[in-house]
């Protein structure tokens, strides 16, 4: 590589040096014929400077306006001008272009003491085309074609330049640079090709073209050979990167090859450009295509006994059911991943393990599927989920397979299949989540906009914990609508948080008057009365709930609060028969149900029941404090304990 870059620069280095190789620009004519001896005078004509002086400096020649010959009689013969000759016949020397004819314009003597030893004649230099050759005419005789020497001609020194900067780039290997550099010749004037460095212009061009090509297949294919070998996403980046790159350089290159030029191998150029750009964009595609299917085959090759894979859908359930925009729901627009400051336990775990960068970029590219494939996941992940049904700790093949729904703005499937995960799914944030989405849903249209903007603004206010703030939003808004189920559970929530207890029960009494399978009004209610410690009331309101909505997390309240009234045999049913029917995975139902054996003095069931629970979260303080207790019973007669609620 470094031979070749010495022998291009030597040949830039002969460009050059063949540009100071000109032609002796001198001519002869004959003066004056001798009749006695048949001899005669003969003249020489050299191009020189007002002084007389050879060769003409490129400055000077430039800035005069003039153009100067020296006359003088030719070597071997000996004679000087005589007045007459300086005065009127050299006078008669015209410069002859095609059909242009220039007398002289003015005489200049160079003498010696008294003699006439040389005579300088000039001419108009703007009426002589400097890159055409032309002649001398002294009477009826004509002399040799003479020419300007190529150094004094226009725009000369700037070729000279831009030839000494195209071999510093080439010589650091920069082919693109060269190119940039090499094609402003052609930029200039329309003359380039009466140079004499012209052809070796155009053959350094398409060298420098060829060793475009040449070296960008082999930078893209070394880099892509660095991806292949670690589809990581800096790699890919890096893979793009270059393919911008050299896609941007080669349009470039190809505006002006595709401009006519004699000698540029225009043709050749095109095809080998189009093929390695069509290349490049097919490598890049599938590329992205194998660092997808490499980031997310954790979604198609894992199970929940991965700890990675339980997390990440544990968070991305979250980052689908999270709501943040209070409006009617018709679509998913995107994932977004600043919602994980919502769950700090799990966004820590996420950054103490090292996974926070690959679930941004698995998020990411969720977020591409959903825009340009119009799902979340194709079939065959959700094939996978659907195998890995039994062991799901929440119902995520439902949640996905319904937002998969969604994204096809088929709503009524995404209600649908909500509904089905509702019933089983054990995480409060996530039911508050699926509860508020179908409600949501449910709404046709945005409607009164204006309504919808303050509401909005109200629960942002809220979520930041203004409530009295967010208050004077949510009344407002009241004033807009007649009725409106979300406002009213908005309402009561926010309430709640004022400690208006009173309030919140009123609101939350509109929200179900309303919809009476909204279920987040009902878990409020039921959660005062429990606190309150009016179980009657609040197993009559569960007793309620189940009938419109028999899922999970109110047979689960209905458990604790017989527990709470000492029914703990009916308690036990219903976690048997119901809640671990529904769903196997939940720690607290565990955790519950060996309460309940410990007060059934039942102490074999009730170990078995925290062991689970211990299988399911071994850190968990309150299975630790219940193995410990285990521990203490088996040295002291038997204890009871509560519950967790």
């Amino acid at each position: 590589m470094k031979m070749n870059h010495i022998k291009l620069t030597l040949a830039f280095s002969m460009l050059v040096l063949l540009s100071f190789s000109v032609l002796a620009q001198k001519t002869s004519l004959l003066f004056s014929k001798n009749l006695l001896n048949k001899t005669g005078k003969s003249i020489s004509i050299e191009l020189t400077d007002s002084l007389g002086k050879t060769p003409v400096d490129a400055v000077f020649f430039n800035k005069s306006d003039l153009i100067f010959f020296r006359v003088k009689p030719i070597e071997g013969q000996d004679w000087n001008f005589s007045k007459n000759d300086s005065e009127k016949k050299v006078a008669e020397i015209k410069v002859i272009q095609d059909k242009i004819v220039l007398p002289a314009k003015r005489l200049k003597n160079i003498q010696e003491k008294e003699d006439i030893k040389e005579i300088i004649v000039s001419y108009n230099k703007a009426a002589i085309n400097m890159f055409a050759t032309f002649r001398f005419q002294f009477e009826e005789l004509y002399s040799e074609p003479v020419s300007i020497p190529e150094m004094l001609w226009p725009n000369y020194k700037k070729y000279v330049d831009i030839l000494e900067k195209s071999q510093y780039l080439l010589a650091g290997n920069d082919a693109i640079g060269t190119f940039r550099t090499v094609a402003k010749l052609w930029n200039i004037d329309s003359n380039l090709s009466k140079f004499s460095f012209y052809q070796s212009s155009i053959e350094t061009f398409n060298k420098t073209i060829e060793k475009n090509i040449s070296e960008s297949g082999d930078e893209f294919q070394k880099s892509l050979a660095i991806f292949q070998k670690n589809s990581n996403e800096k790699n890919l980046i890096n893979l793009v990167q270059l393919k911008d790159t050299l896609l941007k350089n080669h349009n470039e290159i190809l505006k002006f090859v595709n401009k006519p030029h004699d000698g540029i191998e225009a043709g050749n150029f095109i095809r080998s450009f189009e093929s390695l750009n069509q290349k490049m964009l097919i490598d890049v595609s599938d590329a992205g295509i194998l660092f997808k299917k490499a980031m997310l085959s954790i979604f198609q090759t894992k199970s929940y006994e991965d700890y990675k894979y339980k997390l990440y859908n544990e968070l991305l359930a979250r980052l689908l059911l999270s709501v943040d925009k209070i409006m009617p729901l018709s679509s998913l627009e995107n994932i977004y991943i600043s919602k994980l400051k919502k769950y700090p336990l799990l966004k820590n775990e996420l950054t103490d393990m090292g996974w926070s960068d690959d679930f941004a970029i698995i998020c990411r590219l969720l977020n591409d599927n959903i825009h340009d494939q119009l799902y979340l996941f194709n079939d065959t992940v959700i094939s996978h989920f659907a195998k890995n049904k039994a062991s799901e700790p929440q119902p995520f093949y439902s949640i996905y397979h319904a937002f998969n729904k969604l994204i096809n703005k088929e709503k009524a499937l995404f209600i649908n299949q909500i509904e089905q995960c509702i019933t089983t799914v054990t995480d409060r944030d996530l039911l508050s989540g699926m509860d508020l989405s179908i409600a949501l849903a449910t709404m046709d249209s945005i409607g009164n906009g204006k309504f919808w903007a303050i509401v909005q603004k109200g629960y942002e206010t809220q979520q930041n914990g203004a409530f009295q703030e967010a208050k004077k939003y949510y009344d407002k808004a009241e004033k807009l609508s007649i009725s409106n189920e979300v406002l009213f559970f908005l309402m009561g929530e926010n309430s709640f948080r004022l400690n208006d207890r009173y309030s919140s029960e009123i609101y939350f009494n509109r929200a179900l008057a309303i919809n009476p399978k909204f279920i987040l009004p009902k878990l409020f209610r039921i959660e005062f009365l429990t606190e309150d410690k009016d179980y009657e009331t609040a197993v009559n309101l569960v007793n309620e709930a189940i009938n419109t909505n028999p899922i999970w997390y109110f047979y689960l309240k209905k458990a604790i609060l017989f527990q709470l009234q000492g029914k703990n045999e009916e308690a036990k049913t219903i976690l048997l028969n119901n809640c671990i029917a529904l769903n196997s995975h939940s720690y607290d139902q565990y955790i519950v149900l060996g309460d309940i054996y410990l007060a059934l003095s039942d102490v074999k069931n009730a170990r078995e029941s925290f062991m689970i629970a211990g299988n399911i979260n071994p850190n968990d303080k309150q299975y630790k404090k219940r193995m410990e207790l285990l521990k203490q019973m088996s040295e002291k007669p038997a204890t009871t304990v509560k519950s967790v609620n």
